[in-house]
């Protein structure tokens, strides 16, 4: 079985936004599977929800962008091992503290197109998965059609990443059915 990574709790928990005087477009947070270069942690910072005056409290595993995940600290030093051959764990600076976006480089031409289900605009709707990607081995990947709002996990990553999760308690991730609505 194949599962989507999201953030959860979107409602709940802080959401971090880039500064957008120096990046306007939200380039340098750009998710399509290539790998990324700064010269420097970009800033981040949280937001506030519409309405309240105080900020959100802050969960282990952040939203930024579309098709990423940004850790806590402390989320990073219990993952990154795990997480690294997947993709690039980037420094960000959140608010004077370290962060770390992670960016999924592993892709694999895993949607099977012919029975994938595609939205008005060409986009993909529901996904379906060749049976070869379900693998044994731990993997979080991209497809290259969903690269830019999706990362993908197989049921033997999922099951280690949700058990790193639940032993440190760590907050702000959850695994959908790719395709199911994101909230």
């Amino acid at each position: 079985m194949i599962y989507e990574i999201r953030n959860d709790g979107i409602n709940k928990y802080a959401v971090l936004a880039g500064d957008y005087s120096v990046d306007p477009l939200g380039q340098l947070f750009e998710t399509n599977g290539s790998p990324l270069q700064w010269p420097a942690p970009p800033f981040v910072q949280t937001i506030l929800k519409h309405r309240k005056k105080t900020k959100s409290p802050r969960a282990d595993f952040s939203h930024l962008w579309f098709g990423s995940i940004v850790l806590s600290q402390r989320a990073y030093l219990l993952l990154h091992e795990f997480l690294a051959p997947f993709g690039q764990l980037l420094e960000l600076n959140c608010e004077g503290e370290p962060e770390f976006f992670y960016n999924v480089t592993k892709l694999l031409p895993c949607i099977d197109q012919e029975h994938s289900e595609f939205d008005e605009y060409q986009l993909v709707k529901r996904p379906a998965f060749f049976s070869e990607f379900d693998q044994e081995v731990p993997l979080i990947f991209k497809d290259a059609l969903t690269a830019r709002i999706c990362i993908y996990i197989n049921q033997v990553a999922k099951e280690k990443l949700e058990k790193i999760v639940q032993e440190h308690a760590l907050t702000g991730i959850k695994f959908s059915i790719p395709g199911s609505s994101p909230y």
